[in-house]
């Protein structure tokens, strides 16, 4: 009803914007938490914008930094078995935690943590040997 009186065309565009949400769900078979992660990066970019563009096509680097192909575990998140249960924090018994820090790879937030647990690669390519987050990696992805 709103396009009909401002013609701004938001509801297919929205509506296509759901629609490969859920082929990547049910036919690329990619991880639901890549899906989740993408959606909620994209709409925090996206969602003041007016034009059905912004919402038609693929964000390439919202799309690189989470999608990861669908044989392939995400490590942007820890496993349960590795957080306590009072602090969803790695231990400190577990050393170095494995998990890739997602916030050091988002160029608007970085990671504002001084004794961050997780690594400070980039997401795409995780690179150990490299030290420079995703927005500025040069490297294909692994």
């Amino acid at each position: 009803m709103y396009d009909s009186i401002q013609g701004t065309q938001m509801g297919p565009a929205i509506n296509a914007h759901a629609t490969r949400l859920a082929h990547w769900d049910r036919f690329d078979r990619y991880n639901f938490k890549c899906i989740l992660l993408y959606f909620l990066d994209h709409f925090e970019a996206h969602q003041e914008s007016m034009n059905p563009m912004d919402w038609i096509l693929i964000d390439t680097h919202i799309h690189t930094l989470h999608m990861h192909p669908p044989h392939e575990p995400t490590t942007t998140h820890p496993a349960p078995s590795s957080t306590k249960r009072h602090g969803g924090s790695p231990s400190k018994s577990q050393g170095v935690s494995k998990e890739i820090c997602r916030n050091y790879n988002n160029q608007t937030k970085g990671c504002p943590f001084p004794s961050c647990t997780r690594r400070h690669i980039c997401i795409v390519c995780a690179n150990d040997s490299l030290t420079q987050p995703s927005f500025q990696c040069k490297h294909p992805a692994t």
